[in-house]
């Protein structure tokens, strides 16, 4: 039952209907993919490994329903959901990949700041100081 109405019938939503049926579960999982909103082949494409968990879908179901997933992707020419395309997450790239957006990383790094010191009189000798501990130096002088 969907929000107390009755679950529709295969005619309803064929496309789910014939998902299931593809690998005979239209008996089994038909109700329960209508009764949690999945009423179309572009919302059973988008399902994954998380979604069917949350259906409570036990594990040999689940690979059946993902197996066939891949494979109706797959004759659409879709290697991921539409909703999905263009993402990659960081586990799905490749090392050159992941070494391209470490070195672009590294590039876009804001260029190190130098630090100038003033030039300070010595209280006690009234000439400018030559000591390191004085944060002065003079690297010409001390060749």
């Amino acid at each position: 039952m969907r929000s107390g109405v009755a679950c529709g019938t295969s005619e309803e939503f064929p496309e789910v209907h014939a998902f299931l049926k593809s690998i005979a579960l239209e008996g089994k999982y038909y109700e329960l993919f209508v009764d949690n909103g999945i009423e179309d082949i572009e919302t059973v494409l988008e399902l994954n490994d998380q979604h069917l968990d949350a259906l409570s879908i036990p594990l040999g179901y689940k690979l059946k329903i993902l197996k066939q997933i891949k494979s109706v992707r797959q004759g659409k020419g879709m290697q991921v959901p539409e909703s999905r395309q263009g993402q990659r997450s960081e586990s799905q790239l490749s090392v050159k990949e992941l070494s391209a957006q470490k070195s672009n990383l590294k590039k876009e790094e804001k260029p190190k700041k130098s630090v100038v010191f003033e030039e300070k009189e010595h209280p006690e000798r009234g000439k400018k100081s030559d000591n390191l501990g004085d944060g002065q130096f003079d690297e010409d002088e001390s060749h």
